[in-house]
């Protein structure tokens, strides 16, 4: 069960760790397109 556990937190972190650096890209193209 703690196998389990761990394997669900470690994808859990892997995700947003994802979704934040899909975000922050996200954000600099925009940022980048409305400046020029």
């Amino acid at each position: 069960m703690k196998n389990v556990l761990n394997a669900i937190l470690s994808l859990f972190c892997a995700v947003i760790s994802m979704y934040y650096h899909f975000r922050s890209m996200v954000l600099n193209t925009y940022f980048v397109k409305f400046i020029h």
